[in-house]
């Protein structure tokens, strides 16, 4: 009897060990490198081009590791043959808290071309931003994000309808503080299935097209879709593929 009750005495602290104790191979974030997600794209409800959402790979940036993010949108015939449209997003975001370390933006729109690069620096709230007209210092009093580590950071988070983040969204050359909402949960339809999911928003006082995000109720927290305004019109992008890390 003595035997059996050390047995089960050792089964339950076993047990209570795997409980407590993080595995090596446990998942932090509910995404890895690897994962590549692809979009359609429409504009007034026609096909107007694709987009791109990866995590390449992970990268030493000023001595912290940090996930390599990049974004890619651009338009695609019809469409681009009357407007050609082609933004690149590389984003660094350290792997623990998801804020961005590094940020460079490479955009074509008509003929017009642009690059510009941020250094941030989350501890000190300070961004140091270099474009085509000069390099420009901004201070920030929140954490400050770029739209695509955004993205990643809101997978990353507990959702429920009626929350809030504040945060600095990186605008151009400059940082504007914003409030996001978990406006509501619905059902949404893609091309590569039916989801439910959390509508996320940005709260704003007047009726202007905002950039809205519906992000999966489930373990991987997909962002299936996405609605954001452009200077001719409001563009849709709708979750096609999936390709999971391998």
């Amino acid at each position: 009897m003595k035997g059996r009750s050390l047995a089960r005495i050792g089964l339950i602290f076993y047990f209570f060990l795997l409980l407590v104790t993080p595995g090596r191979g446990e998942k932090t974030q509910p995404f890895e490198p690897g994962e590549k997600l692809t979009y359609r794209v429409k504009l007034f409800g026609l096909p107007a081009g694709e987009q791109t959402l990866e995590i390449k790979d992970t990268v030493k940036i000023n001595g912290s590791l940090t996930y390599y993010l990049f974004s890619r949108v651009r338009t695609t015939n019809p469409i681009s043959l009357f407007w050609h449209f082609d933004r690149q997003i590389e984003s660094f975001v350290d792997v623990k808290t998801l804020y961005p370390l590094r940020v460079t933006i490479h955009s074509e729109e008509g003929s017009r071309i642009k690059d510009r690069e941020v250094e941030l620096d989350q501890t000190q709230g300070i961004a140091l931003i270099k474009d085509w007209k000069g390099e420009f210092k901004r201070e920030f009093s929140l954490p400050a994000m770029d739209t695509v580590s955004l993205i990643y950071w809101l997978r990353a988070q507990d959702l429920r309808v009626g929350k809030s983040f504040s945060l600095s969204l990186i605008e151009g050359r400059n940082l504007r503080k914003v409030e996001i909402k978990v406006l509501k949960k619905e059902e949404v339809t893609t091309y590569s299935g039916n989801y439910s999911a959390f509508l996320c928003s940005e709260e704003v006082a007047s009726d202007k097209t905002q950039v809205k995000l519906w992000i999966s109720d489930d373990g991987r927290h997909l962002p299936v879709k996405f609605q954001a305004p452009t200077s001719i019109g409001t563009l849709t992008a709708s979750l096609t593929n999936v390709e999971a890390a391998d």
